[in-house]
């Protein structure tokens, strides 16, 4: 049931964002970051690359109202108006397009603008179908829709857009089927996998983490979960668009220390790439997530901060990252660390020239919480706070969010009432 995932997610959300508290003022006085001593790493191979050429993801949504980042640098996102109706808009508040759904769709798991498209995930409310999302897009300059394929309702399945394909990662890890933007089948790679029943394993589970420049970037672990637990290996690979000619890249074996906090490390680390380094947010079993960076050319692994880093994004000087629902920024020769915002945030988004920022009220999350103790639904209209600041972190505009609207819902139910 939708509410029920929602609230599901959320708890998983600030479960992997949890962290120690914080009294930073700005600026931060310099973090030592060569504490630990770093592995060194060969020269990964990869060749000159043109990170200007990198794909676009269509992740899934706790809220419909939330952010995403679209492929032209700003920011988009979607309110409801009137029974059936809906607004996209660009940053803080700029319309794209108003439409309106088309049958009994009417939920939104995710979306992304892509070109001249909103491509967007919808489901029924309610439904038993394990295959109930639908791939639409939106033509931004003629609103018409079109039904491209349907699809697993998300879960572990991942979606990007790259070079005028769709990419679409099944959520049992085993197929990637590609899609052109008008969702005629045109290939897929078939990844194997090792089943073992019910007992989830991370054993060649691929998780796709960016296509940049004609190459596929994926992490996999090739060790079964209890022996993970132990050693926490895990490998940065490489393929062409159609699967062929797999390059392993890179091993690394859990790159901060092994702590209680840090039993193992997830092969769905959050990675990113520009033309030296990747970066790799490592996410740990109890959510302590370290943000480090691979030298494309070889050379020693860096930890960008000794700050547990939730969300981070980078363009061509500055990295900024998110702690304890604060934001830094940090320039690329990693010397000085700064907070740059005052507000407690959750995400992190560019914006145009801007950064647009979404915020957190600890308040409604704990009751939102609550609610998932107790099942109770909650509505999935609600908004959080926006900020849409300068690049220093100076407020251009606040977009009021909304309160939290709980509902009677509970699993089994076929209707939601208020």
């Amino acid at each position: 049931m939708k509410s029920l995932k929602i609230i599901f997610l959320i708890s998983t959300l600030l479960i992997l964002s949890a962290c120690g508290q914080n009294t930073a003022g700005t600026p931060e006085k310099d973090v030592d970051t060569k504490e630990e001593a770093m592995p060194h790493v060969e020269d990964l191979g990869i060749g000159e690359i043109d990170t200007t050429k990198q794909s676009v993801e269509l992740s899934n949504l706790i809220f419909p109202t939330e952010m995403t980042q679209g492929d032209d640098g700003n920011c988009y996102y979607v309110r409801k108006k009137g029974k059936n109706k809906i607004v996209f808009y660009c940053n803080d508040g700029k319309e794209v397009i108003e439409t309106k759904f088309k049958d009994d769709l009417d939920y939104i798991e995710g979306f992304v603008k892509y070109k001249k498209y909103i491509y967007i995930v919808l489901s029924p409310l309610v439904s038993n179908d394990a295959i109930a999302c639908q791939m639409a897009s939106i033509n931004i300059e003629t609103g018409e829709w079109k039904y491209l394929f349907k699809q697993e309702l998300f879960g572990d399945s991942q979606i990007f857009f790259y070079e005028d394909r769709i990419y679409y990662r099944e959520a049992d890890y085993s197929d990637v089927i590609y899609y052109n933007l008008q969702g005629k089948k045109m290939g897929s790679i078939h990844w194997e996998t090792e089943d073992h029943g019910n007992q989830r394993d991370f054993n060649k589970e691929r998780h796709i983490q960016m296509i940049v420049d004609g190459k596929i970037y994926y992490t996999m672990s090739t060790l079964k979960r209890e022996k993970v637990k132990e050693s926490g290996g895990n490998y940065l690979y490489s393929c062409n668009l159609d699967g062929t000619e797999e390059k392993k890249l890179v091993e690394y074996q859990r790159l901060g220390p092994i702590t209680d906090k840090k039993k193992f490390v997830f092969s769905s680390n959050q990675m990113s790439m520009d033309d030296k380094y990747i970066y790799v947010l490592e996410r740990y079993w109890q959510g302590n997530s370290d943000l480090y960076r691979i030298p494309i050319k070889g050379g020693t692994i860096e930890k960008v901060t000794d700050r547990l880093v939730y969300d981070y994004k980078l363009n061509d000087s500055i990295i900024y990252f998110i702690e304890d629902y604060q934001l830094y920024k940090k320039n690329q020769d990693l010397k000085e660390e700064t907070k740059v915002f005052e507000e407690p945030v959750e995400n992190v988004f560019f914006a145009g020239g801007y950064l647009m920022l979404q915020g957190y009220d600890k308040e409604e999350m704990d009751g939102i919480n609550d609610a998932f103790d107790l099942e109770i639904g909650v509505s999935d209209d609600y908004t959080a706070d926006y900020y849409l600041v300068t690049l220093d972190g100076q407020l251009v505009s606040k977009m009021e969010g909304t309160d939290v609207k709980y509902t009677g819902h509970h699993p089994g139910e076929e209707k939601w009432f208020e």
